[in-house]
């Protein structure tokens, strides 16, 4: 018995389009295109070096070594028929469709089997009178060849196959594939204008029914609409603006949902280490102690973006769960009222550098070690195991040693 090999192959599927009809009104002219066609197909797939693995009725199975010399095969088989056909009856035409596909085969007795024969099976079906369709994975093969033309044609369903393939078309030439181009945009551009059409009804539709049946509905709406939008730019614009600071996603992290936005910052980068809740400091030029520079300039964009907002704005104070150390314990008693008295911190220094408290709704929190990073959007208390799991790394605790920034709506 053969032993069976496993190996990477170009699979191609051939069917000639409308034979099945053909036999059944003349079976004579059918076996006459039949035999003309496998003289057709002989000598393209020597001349590609392709394997006619067998014949199945009017359908070609071939292995080919390269998804290149398959697709080179494809084109000038079509190339041929499309030559042949010119100025022919249609059932005088031998008019043909091919699927291709590279992937895992397995060999036994002369005959190969696996996913890369099925799903090249199935794609055969999806090409149209002409057409070469080809998988993803063949369509890869061939990027760099510049005289061969391809193009996406979407997602399809096979028959029997999980999920749905990625299926790309090939074109015989370039003037195929202009008439193709310009078919498909005319299309999409057709489909488009149809659907804003669509579109509009539905939303005047939509309009008056909200009208007729309740028109504070409309408000709220509009007011929800306005707020997520609001939301969605407003995050926007504050990632835009601190990553000119390079500490985004380092010292500085922005969590964005429908209704809100949490700009956390980590208190290492705000306070040194040890030394209670004052804001690091340096001595300035006239040998002034003033805060260092590089909190000042992550800070003020934000008391920026702070007087912009107008929803409802928290300045949450939040800390890991271990206990305070010793020595700390006569003037902070623990992490947590440390970690509020570095938030006033930072509130008392938004309000020195221009945070507009008289027109905007403002308010300090603390939270201590009930609201660990990876539940900052929680709206229950933790339990003890759960705090306690969110500062099993030394990573996680730095993270919940942090200042939030919560910008709003009701």
């Amino acid at each position: 018995m053969n032993e069976n090999k496993r190996r990477l192959a170009a699979v191609m599927f051939t069917d000639i389009v409308g034979y099945s009809k053909l036999m059944n009104s003349d079976e004579s002219k059918a076996m006459k295109l039949l035999n003309e066609h496998d003289k057709i197909s002989e000598k393209c797939i020597l001349k590609f070096n392709g394997r006619l693995i067998k014949k199945i009725g009017d359908a070609n199975f071939v292995e080919f070594s390269s998804s290149l010399n398959a697709v080179k095969c494809s084109i000038y088989f079509q190339e041929i028929l499309k030559e042949r056909n010119k100025d022919l009856d249609l059932t005088d035409k031998i008019e043909m469709r091919i699927g291709i596909h590279v992937g895992d085969i397995i060999e036994k007795d002369d005959d190969i089997f696996g996913d890369g024969v099925n799903i090249a099976s199935r794609i055969v079906s999806i090409a149209k009178s002409g057409e070469i369709c080809i998988s993803k994975e063949a369509n890869a093969s061939i990027q760099g060849q510049k005289h061969i033309r391809s193009a996406s044609i979407g997602p399809h369903n096979l028959k029997n196959i999980v999920e749905s393939w990625d299926v790309f078309r090939v074109f015989i030439n370039d003037e195929e594939y202009s008439t193709w181009a310009e078919e498909n945009y005319t299309k999409q551009k057709s489909f488009k204008q149809k659907a804003s059409k669509l579109k509009k009804y539905l939303y005047f539709f939509i309009f008056i029914l909200l009208l007729i049946v309740n028109i504070p509905l409309i408000g709220n709406a509009y007011s929800e609409y306005h707020k997520k939008k609001s939301i969605i730019q407003f995050s926007n614009q504050l990632e835009l603006i601190l990553s000119s600071t390079r500490l985004l996603n380092s010292l500085m992290y922005i969590k964005t949902n429908k209704k809100s936005i949490y700009l956390s910052i980590r208190q290492d980068f705000l306070f040194p280490i040890g030394r209670g809740n004052e804001l690091k400091m340096e001595y300035d030029l006239d040998s002034n102690r003033v805060v260092r520079k590089d909190i000042t300039n992550a800070l003020t964009p934000i008391i920026e973006m702070i007087n912009k907002f107008d929803g409802n704005i928290e300045i949450i104070a939040n800390s890991d769960s271990d206990p305070m150390p010793r020595k700390w314990q006569k003037r902070y008693k623990t992490n947590a009222h440390l970690s509020g008295a570095r938030s006033a911190s930072v509130f008392q220094y938004f309000i020195d550098n221009g945070l507009d408290i008289q027109n905007i709704r403002i308010k300090n929190l603390l939270w201590g070690p009930h609201k660990p990073y990876e539940y900052i959007d929680s709206k229950k208390l933790l339990t003890r195991e759960k705090i306690l799991n969110s500062n099993s790394t030394k990573e996680k605790k730095t993270m919940n040693r942090r200042v939030d920034i919560h910008f709003y709506y009701n």
